[in-house]
């Protein structure tokens, strides 16, 4: 049931005036928020953190889910903000039982590498072709700053 939904059970409220018919029982439902997922009907998304190695080479990882775990494969070159769909992993509907689907947004992390972790950078820059200008020190820069100083 989604927040804020509401049925009535007949004859189950308060006694009735004078031995009239008990009146009828009104439920309003109220869904706390959940920490990991966000509801959308019978769907639920999520957002996953994942290395940039393992958006390059793929992988595959463990998901928590509402009532247990499941295995996600990431495939290879994913891109940051990319959705997965994990189908019948969603909530049941609550007329026909039909389980929703699970949207599994990937938030690729990017942190500062390490001196070995540069050292392969660079390698493989060179061997993309992508130049050095970002990572050697300009020295004609540096001379020109020095001269005006």
């Amino acid at each position: 049931m989604e927040d804020g939904y509401t049925f009535r059970i007949p004859n189950k409220g308060n006694d009735g005036k004078n031995g009239g018919p008990s009146g009828d029982l009104i439920i309003k439902v109220n869904v706390r928020r959940h920490p990991k997922f966000v509801r959308n009907g019978n769907n639920l998304e999520t957002t996953v953190d994942i290395d940039y190695v393992q958006a390059l080479l793929g992988a595959t990882i463990d998901l928590e889910l509402l009532n247990g775990k499941t295995t996600l494969k990431i495939p290879e070159g994913i891109n940051p903000g990319t959705v997965l769909v994990l189908k019948g992993h969603g909530l049941p509907d609550f007329r026909t039982g039909k389980f929703g689907d699970l949207y599994v947004k990937i938030n690729v992390r990017i942190k500062k590498p390490g001196l070995r972790e540069k050292k392969l950078l660079k390698e493989i820059a060179k061997l993309k072709r992508l130049g050095n200008k970002f990572w050697k020190k300009d020295l004609t820069l540096k001379r020109k700053l020095l001269i005006i100083l």
